[in-house]
C-alpha cells in the first residue's frame, strides 16, 4: 500500500498488458519466436520490465478491488510457471532471454499460501532461473581462471581484490568461460535492467529466505549503485517507475553489503 509515484504506470493499462495468456513453449533463446507477439513481449527484456511493473504496480495503495484483476492475472502467470518448472522445464542462464519468470512463481506461491510452489522457487533447491545462474560471489578459484576471448566480446579476468564480490555472468553456470568482471560485458544491462525490480518487489514482500539466492540480491545492491543514474524509458535502463520505487523503499533503507564476508 505504499503512495503512488507519479512515474507508475496507469493501472488499467498495465492490467491490460496480462489480459492474453503468456505463453512459455520453449525455454531457450528460440522461445521468443513462440511468444504470441500479440499477447505479450516477445524478448524476455522486454517481458521481463512489464512483469517488473506489474508486480510493482501490486504494492501501491490502491484499493484491494481496483488491483484484483491484475493480481489474479499475475498469480495466474506465475502457477503456468510452476506447471512448466515441475513438468521439467528451467528458465537457464541466456543473456537477455530468460530473466523475469522467478517472482511471479513466488507471488503465486505467497498468495496462495503453497509450500508445493514456493519450493520451485528456493534456488538451493531448485536452480533453474536464471536471476540465480547469473549471480553468485567471486570466490579464489575465480581469480586468474582463463576466459574466452575468442569472439573478440570484452572479458576481464577476475583479481584476488574481487574475492567476496557479488557478481553477474552472462551464463555463469553454463558457460563461465563467458564472464568478466568488466562492467561492460555483454548482456549485463539488458539482463540487470529489467531484473531490479522484481529484486525489489522480493524484498518488499520480505522474500528474500524464500527465494534463498544471496548473491541475486548483494549483486542488484551493487548493481543499483553503479547503474542507479542510467533512467531511460529505452530498453536498457532502470525505468523511472522502478528507480523512483528502490529509492524511496530500498535506497533509503540500510543497503545490504554487496560482497560475502570471507571468514579465514
Amino acid at each position: 500500500s505504499f503512495p503512488s509515484p507519479s512515474s507508475a504506470p496507469a493501472l488499467v493499462d498495465i492490467t491490460a498488458a496480462f489480459e492474453k495468456p503468456w505463453i512459455e513453449q520453449k525455454t531457450d533463446w528460440t522461445g521468443r519466436y513462440m511468444h504470441p507477439g500479440g499477447n505479450q513481449p516477445t524478448y524476455g527484456r522486454e517481458m521481463a520490465h512489464t512483469l517488473g511493473a506489474g508486480l510493482l504496480s501490486l504494492q501501491l495503495n490502491y484499493s484491494n478491488k481496483d488491483k484484483e484483476k491484475l493480481l489474479v492475472r499475475l498469480v495466474q502467470y506465475g502457477l503456468d510457471i510452476y506447471a512448466g518448472a515441475a513438468a521439467g522445464a528451467g528458465w537457464y542462464n541466456d543473456g537477455g532471454h530468460n530473466q523475469g519468470r522467478k517472482m511471479p512463481l513466488l507471488l503465486a506461491a505467497t498468495m496462495l499460501n503453497d509450500p508445493a510452489i514456493k519450493a520451485w522457487g528456493n534456488a538451493q533447491l531448485h536452480p533453474i532461473f536464471q536471476e540465480d545462474q547469473q549471480t553468485w560471489f567471486v570466490t579464489a578459484s575465480d581469480v586468474g581462471r582463463v576466459l574466452n576471448h575468442r569472439d573478440g566480446r570484452p572479458r576481464v579476468e577476475y583479481l584476488t581484490a574481487d574475492i567476496g564480490l557479488a557478481e553477474w555472468g552472462m551464463k555463469h553456470a553454463t558457460q563461465p568461460a563467458n564472464d568478466g568482471r568488466n562492467w561492460d560485458s555483454f548482456y549485463r544491462i539488458v539482463s540487470g535492467a529489467p531484473t531490479i525490480g522484481h529484486v525489489l518487489v522480493a524484498r518488499i514482500m520480505g522474500l528474500e529466505a524464500d527465494w534463498n539466492w544471496p548473491a541475486c540480491f548483494a549483486y542488484y545492491d551493487r548493481y543499483w549503485t553503479i547503474e542507479r543514474t542510467n533512467y531511460s524509458a529505452g530498453p536498457n535502463g532502470i525505468t523511472p517507475f522502478v528507480g523512483e520505487m528502490w529509492q524511496k523503499h530500498r535506497g533509503n533503507g540500510p543497503a545490504a553489503p554487496t560482497r560475502l564476508r570471507i571468514v579465514r
